[in-house]
């Protein structure tokens, strides 16, 4: 259900509702977490440790030599709850291992175009994007998974690639949301 359908009243409550679990959304009380990142549909969703499938929306740490990488570029932020003191990354599980992942220009997962995935030269502020696939075909290794956003400028693996699957901790269930999360 989106905010859209619940009507005004409704709404309220998830504001009012929304508004006091943000200590929920950083310290995992019950599992709700509040997205305000345009990489996926804003709004209220469950947070379900443990294994993940295909199209999931998923919950990742990056690795310590990719997380400072984004630290120093004001891609995610500190004080958060992976081991490396980051907060975690939340995206759609595109690519399992043995997938054949193209890159000419946008991404292909199977031969199956991703939405909204070509791969830019400049970031939202305009910064020279050093970091990307380069084109061409591979397919995703043993324990290694292909995360990929559902924004045109999500910052995902058309950029960093496949993480180990270790750094997959779990999936976010919409509950309430902006807009449907169309997978």
């Amino acid at each position: 259900m989106t905010l859209f359908e619940m009507g005004a009243a409704s709404a309220l409550g998830l504001v009012i509702f929304g508004s006091g679990s943000m200590y929920g959304a950083r310290h995992g009380l019950a599992g709700l977490r509040v997205n305000f990142s345009p990489s996926i549909p804003l709004g209220l969703y469950l947070y379900v440790p443990g294994a993940v499938g295909r199209n999931d929306l998923v919950q990742a740490c990056l690795p310590d030599a990719l997380a400072q990488y984004a630290i120093r570029k004001a891609i995610v932020f500190t004080g958060g709850a992976c081991a490396n003191g980051t907060e975690p990354l939340v995206k759609v599980l595109a690519g399992v291992p043995g997938d054949t992942i193209t890159v000419d220009g946008d991404v292909r997962v199977n031969n199956r175009s991703w939405p909204l995935s070509r791969i830019r030269s400049r970031d939202a502020r305009g910064r020279s994007v050093e970091m990307r696939l380069p084109p061409g075909t591979f397919t995703v290794a043993p324990n290694h998974m292909l995360l990929l956003g559902l924004h045109a400028r999500s910052w995902d693996g058309r950029y960093f690639g496949a993480l180990p699957s270790s750094a997959v901790s779990g999936r976010w269930l919409p509950l309430l949301t902006d807009k449907k999360v169309q997978l």
